[in-house]
């Protein structure tokens, strides 16, 4: 086994538990300096060296048995072999000895340089490596937070006071470097900037401030403290003359002193070798109600006024949707240089508003064609891409999918507080009404010998009083957690889940002991949460747990990135979730009475919940 490998377990089992001669190996193309194999029937090696370019790489590890190792032995010490790489003598006993390649699998890496250390150190230790995102009270950098806090400890900082993120100058170096030397990130993207052209000619001192200067200042402490640095830039580094798509290293002729800041921070940027650019065009999406007004945001408050949209149909842009801006950032932590993000189909303002209108059944006829001045802004930047780069959904398909998230059903079920008002309606009241029609899906004989009905804290709370009123069965708040700003439900990794559930959620053994408890959560995903407290409760000696939901069942994985990418529990027609759960029964809301709560919003979007939707699910 060579030194500088990095893989999962399983790998090296796949070779000890393998019977006869065996060399790991790669479905990888060979490449520089890679060492290359040839094989015939049932995989058995006929050849190996770096002279041989095939679709598989050896992986440096051998299992080799001991009545080969004499032979192996032998030609090793054989003539000049022992100034060879260890292969070449090997291929030497191929036709004596039979060696048979064992697929390594896909995570599986050789450490050759920093660049390599960094891939890896993402890939495998990302749970330790500390990502700081700036700007992130921002359109794209609270998106590239949230979404990258799902697999990794994320911290975000802005330049206000006031919030849930610190506040930090990036102008003010001191200040910087003293933060940052203080949280010991291992990666900083930074989203800090002012985009809007007509706001950058305003105030050019501030524009190069923030712009300029600061960027200039990351750089300075990323190159101190060896910290990967990803910055956000633009296509309007390019000035939109060129026919054909834009490459990265295309000259940059920008038209307007936002173009220029930014072209200088891509210089600057660029000084630092342990840096990646990330090019994008316009950006659209929806994060919540707070959302700085974007163009689609205006033509959707204006329509549904009736009031008129001018939209310019000269200037043509490649509109790209937040959340794949955000996931295209987190499949390229690892990557150095410049890359390219972007949609497809270009459209003008006038075609996108259209679209919006199409996709919020709004009134197209109000939005009137007309050309505006654009001496200072590119025509037309299409961003090259090659296999390195990212393209993401177009405007249709992209705003389809922020329709659905604006009309989220969870906001009502989970993600809204109890005293806000949503789509019309009162969370907390929405919730209650809901716990109370989950009290005719549970069996009568059931209900009778509950104690007490037990919320998971704090989402099932609402629902619990619910049932708790329409079953005249107490009430009992068993567990307590404190106040988090980040919910267990928003993280990808169980392991980290797991952890955070333990840490947060406090039984209180005297309600529980000796009790027959119905526990209610607002929904079953992955079931990780619940699992947990259910070994919490029946740890504090309970007599019997049912599960109460006051959803329906949930199958189907979420098409518009409101949740992360994982496996639905349900999704297993097999499983026996009081199996699973180690409880003595579970029980949902049922589905009718589900869709009856929120048939007054036909935008509604519920997809996880469906029975049956697009794709066969």
């Amino acid at each position: 086994m060579d030194g500088d490998l990095i893989f999962h377990k399983p790998a090296l089992v796949k070779a000890l538990t393998r019977t006869g001669n065996v060399l790991l190996t790669l479905k990888k193309e060979t490449g520089y300096a890679k060492t290359g194999l040839e094989f015939c029937e049932d995989y058995i090696i006929s050849d190996i060296g770096k002279h041989i370019s095939s679709g598989l790489t050896y992986a440096n590890i051998m299992k080799i048995e001991r009545n080969t190792l004499a032979l192996f032995r032998e030609v090793l010490s054989a003539g000049d072999a022992r100034k060879r790489w260890y292969t070449v003598p090997l291929s030497r006993i191929l036709d004596r000895v039979k060696f048979t390649a064992v697929d390594a699998g896909n995570d599986f890496y050789e450490i050759n340089t920093y660049s390599d250390y960094l891939t890896v150190r993402d890939i495998f230790l990302k749970d330790v490596s500390l990502i700081m995102v700036t700007g992130a009270n921002g359109f794209l950098g609270n998106k590239i937070y949230h979404i990258l806090k799902r697999d990794y400890n994320v911290i975000g900082i802005c330049g206000h006071a006031g919030g849930k993120y610190d506040a930090v100058d990036l102008s003010d170096y001191d200040i910087l470097s003293a933060y940052v030397a203080s949280k010991k990130p291992g990666i900083i993207i930074n989203t800090a900037g002012i985009a809007e052209p007509e706001a950058c000619e305003r105030d050019k001192y501030k524009t190069q401030k923030i712009n300029i200067w600061a960027v200039d200042n990351l750089v300075k402490v990323c190159r101190l403290h060896n910290i990967k640095l990803i910055h956000i830039s633009t296509d309007y580094v390019f000035d939109g003359e060129k026919e054909e798509d834009y490459y990265k290293f295309d000259v940059r002729k920008p038209k307007n002193f936002y173009g220029e800041t930014k072209m200088m921070a891509e210089d600057i940027v660029n000084s630092y070798p342990n840096s990646l650019i990330v090019r994008i065009p316009v950006i659209y999406g929806f994060n919540d109600e707070n959302d700085k007004e974007t163009f689609p945001a205006k033509v959707i408050r204006t329509l549904s006024n009736n009031g008129t949209i001018n939209a310019d149909d000269v200037q043509i842009r490649y509109p790209v949707l937040i959340d794949e801006v955000a996931f295209s950032i987190g499949k390229a932590l690892h990557r150095t240089g410049i890359i390219h993000i972007t949609s497809s189909q270009g459209v003008s303002k006038y075609e996108w508003a259209q679209t919006i209108a199409k996709v919020f059944s709004l009134n197209a006829a109000k939005i009137h064609r007309c050309k505006q001045k654009s001496e200072n802004r590119p025509l037309h930047v299409h961003l090259h891409v090659s296999d390195a780069d990212f393209v993401v959904s177009d405007i249709e398909e992209g705003t389809k999918i922020m329709k659905k998230q604006m009309n989220c059903v969870f906001k009502l079920i989970y993600k809204s507080l109890p005293y806000q008002n949503i789509y019309g309606r009162n969370i907390g009241v929405y919730r209650f009404e809901l716990g109370r029609k989950l009290a005719a899906c549970i069996p009568q004989n059931i209900m009778k010998s509950l104690d007490s009905i037990v919320p998971v804290p704090s989402s099932g709370i609402y629902y619990a009083m619910g049932l708790s009123c329409a079953s005249k069965i107490p009430f009992v708040e068993a567990l307590v957690k404190p106040d988090v700003q980040t919910r267990s439900f928003q993280i990808a990794d169980v392991g980290t889940r797991e952890k955070m559930i333990h840490d947060k959620i406090y039984p209180i053994k005297d309600f529980l002991k000796g009790k027959r408890v119905a526990l209610v959560d607002e929904a079953i995903f992955t079931g990780t949460t619940l699992r947990v407290v259910c070994d919490m409760v029946w740890a504090c000696g309970v007599k019997e747990i049912f599960i109460c939901i006051p959803t329906p069942v949930c199958k189907n994985i979420c098409d518009q990135y409101i949740q992360p990418e994982r496996r639905m529990l349900c999704e297993d027609k097999e499983i026996d979730l009081s199996e699973y759960f180690h409880v003595n029964a579970v029980f949902f809301q049922k589905y009718e009475n589900f869709v009856e709560s929120i048939e007054d919003d036909p935008d509604m979007c519920y997809e996880c919940f469906q029975k049956y939707i697009s794709g066969g699910k």
